[in-house]
């Protein structure tokens, strides 16, 4: 962040500056109003309009080119802010398991920005025309301060009252969405046994329609009071002109530049009010963005071990707490693993099998106690040169869409003759060229629909292409059919005969006789830990 600071301060000061060019270049039409009116139809001097006119051209002309350049600087700056920062902002939507920043950062560059913030430019330069209302005449000055102070006002409490009434509606309309995606991934369970007439029964919808028409009415409200401003400026501005005229305090030219000058003042305030939705949205994408870069941990201070590793994992007194929890999710688990054997962890449903893997992977929760990789603690290393030597098969089949290959390969470029060697090791290459695709079909949310065993046995190669150290498989047998069991099974036996460290959680015996060591769950705690060999039937039924 340090290092772009100069670059959007320069671009910020260059915006600022164009803006105050183009500001003063909009007095011309004024001022050479009041000089039509007061100089040149008095002396009836033709040469004195053709000077006037040539002098305003050329302002003209240097308005329309500061307009033109600052026109498309606030895109230009938020699209470079957004390229220096989008590689954080994704890591962060990942930990946080929260999106909402990115999505809305990334719409914010699709959206109509340009006049919003170049409004709120121009009205920080509202006190200029004031004060050139001040030299035409103090009066004109105190009415305008007095009318650009009401819209302020406005803006604040138009901000302040329904930017929270949209916090609530959005929070309702993510529930409305949430049904609505209901109803498209689950139409058969809503529609086999007449569930949808009760599920179509929620006031959700209802509700999210109601707020919205409610939020509506608030909002023509402001609008209401803006105009009713804009109107009583356009009344009361004439007709003090009016009176100082009569009274000869100033001049008919003098009157019209007031005029042009004082309905100009407006404009900004006018976007601005008009555009309170994108105004908060701005506003609260700052904030949350500062927020997140205020919690963000420095990774970047982390050392680069020059040693590779061989194997060894070691897991010392790992308890996981939350602060609003009496009870520790995960307790004092210790174990270690040696280069080329295998762990299996066992135990019954929510007994903490994910959690300690998602923890030696660095995708769990905070927790106490250590975890060494080799001699080197998982929380002190480079994370990126440590990911490089892990591969990991997580529970959830979720996946970023892509191509079969992308997804083989981490999205990183592909080494097709790696690719099809990993396929084949977990025996899903036929499988692979059978479709009309082959490796560039595309899986995923939105990709094509794929039996759920195919898809672990992709995630399997995807966690063998890097050539690991460590390999971590959470249920990776679950949706495996019999034949993909025995080569998963075929599998671990080559990884340990290679060398490598594995560790996975099963609910299948057969799996377990594989490993080395048996770790089993229950409830947070290791109850057993030692060789397979002294693993009865019974516990395992018990706690499996």
């Amino acid at each position: 962040m340090v290092t772009i600071k100069p670059t959007i301060f320069m671009s910020v000061a260059l915006l600022f500056a164009l803006s105050l060019m183009t500001n003063l270049s909009m007095l011309v039409i004024p001022l050479f109003s009041l000089q039509i009116f007061d100089r040149v139809l008095s002396s009836g001097s033709f040469e004195t309009l053709y000077m006037l006119l040539a002098v305003a051209t050329v302002i003209g002309l240097f308005y329309c080119y500061f307009e033109y350049r600052r026109q498309y600087l606030p895109t230009k700056l938020l699209q470079f802010l957004f390229s220096c920062v989008q590689e954080k902002m994704a890591r962060q939507a990942c930990e946080n398991c929260d999106a909402n920043l990115y999505q809305n950062m990334s719409k914010l560059l699709c959206g109509n920005t340009n006049r919003l913030l170049l409004a709120a430019i121009d009205a920080c330069f509202c006190p200029l025309f004031i004060l050139v209302l001040y030299l035409l005449h103090p009066a004109f000055a105190l009415l305008v301060l007095i009318v650009n102070t009401s819209c302020l006002l406005l803006f604040i409490f138009q901000q302040k009252y329904l930017a929270k009434f949209q916090g609530a509606l959005n929070a309702k309309q993510k529930s409305h969405f949430k049904k609505i995606d209901e109803l498209i991934r689950s139409p058969k369970n809503l529609l086999a046994d007449n569930r949808f007439q009760s599920w179509q029964k929620n006031p959700v919808g209802q509700n999210f329609n109601d707020s919205s028409c409610e939020l509506k009415v608030l909002e023509s409200r402001f609008k209401t009071f803006f105009v009713a401003i804009k109107w009583a400026l356009q009344l009361t501005l004439p007709t003090l002109g009016g009176i100082l005229l009569l009274n000869n305090e100033i001049t008919t030219g003098v009157l019209l530049a007031a005029l042009i000058i004082g309905y100009r003042g407006l404009i900004p305030f006018e976007v601005i009010l008009g555009q309170w939705q994108l105004t908060s949205k701005l506003l609260i994408l700052y904030s949350s963005w500062q927020e997140q870069c205020r919690q963000k941990k420095d990774t970047h201070s982390k050392p680069l071990p020059i040693t590779s590793l061989s194997g060894n994992l070691m897991i010392d007194d790992l308890s996981i707490k939350l602060n609003d929890q009496y009870r520790y999710l995960l307790k004092s688990v210790n174990v270690s693993v040696k280069p080329g054997e295998a762990l299996a962890i066992i135990g019954a449903n929510g007994s903490g099998k994910t959690l300690l893997i998602d923890s030696l992977v660095g995708v769990g929760l905070s927790h106490s106690g250590n975890i060494y990789f080799d001699e080197y603690n998982r929380n002190l290393v480079d994370e990126t040169w440590l990911g490089e030597q892990i591969g990991y098969v997580p529970q959830n089949l979720s996946l970023a869409t892509a191509s079969i290959q992308q997804v083989i390969c981490r999205y990183q470029a592909a080494d097709p003759q790696r690719v099809v060697e990993v396929a084949k090791q977990i025996a899903v290459h036929k499988y692979i060229l059978s479709l009309p695709l082959g490796y560039e079909t595309q899986v995923g949310l939105y990709g094509e629909n794929m039996p759920p065993g195919i898809l672990q046995r992709i995630l399997i190669a995807s966690a063998l292409y890097a050539k690991p150290r460590y390999l971590f498989f959470d249920e990776a047998d679950a949706y495996l059919d019999q034949e993909g069991q025995q080569v998963f099974r075929k599998l671990i036996v080559s990884l340990k005969q290679q060398g490598l460290t594995v560790i996975f959680a099963t609910q299948k015996r057969s799996m377990v006789d594989v490993a080395d060591g048996v770790l089993l769950m229950d409830d947070g705690e290791a109850r057993y830990a030692s060789s397979v060999d002294g693993l009865s039937m019974g516990l395992m039924r018990g706690q499996a």
